[in-house]
């Protein structure tokens, strides 16, 4: 009979946070106004990865039943940010329930859209209208190629 080889041990890239860290981490992002403090309660409080994260499109955003439908994902490919409707896994294409902080912060990212399309509606020259993104996030100076940003 052969030997096996004993497995080796695995080490972990980093822990998890207890929920008083991630606690404490949200307060402060929430305390410092931090532009991703949405997207940040989405990634700790769901377990979102961040390319679903910032994925994630009004449309299958439901505040009313307080439910999203993950269906997008930006992935990097080289230099360019690509906006996909194929998620990491199958099971990944999920209706998660919304619980309150996630509503609160979306509503607070929706209220912020709302003032930024309105401060850049008063600052435009008059012309043709400008098209909208509907995403939810993205990187900060960055849109995936073809897709309009904020």
């Amino acid at each position: 009979m052969a030997q096996l080889p004993a497995a080796r041990k695995t080490t972990r890239r980093g822990q998890s946070w207890d929920v008083d860290e991630a606690r404490t981490f949200l307060e402060s992002a929430y305390a410092d106004r931090d532009p991703l403090y949405p997207l940040w309660v989405l990634i700790v409080v769901l377990g979102l990865r961040k390319g679903e994260a910032q994925g994630l499109v009004w449309p299958s955003v439901d505040l009313g039943k307080a439910e999203i439908s993950l269906e997008w994902q930006v992935q990097r490919v080289g230099r360019e940010l690509i906006h996909k409707q194929q998620l990491k896994t199958d099971g990944s294409t999920d209706v998660l329930p919304l619980p309150d902080i996630c509503l609160a912060a979306l509503r607070l990212q929706r209220e912020a859209q709302d003032r930024m399309r309105a401060r850049l509606e008063q600052a435009a020259a008059p012309g043709p209208a400008m098209a909208w993104s509907c995403h939810a996030y993205w990187p900060r100076n960055r849109a995936p190629s073809g897709q309009p940003s904020l």
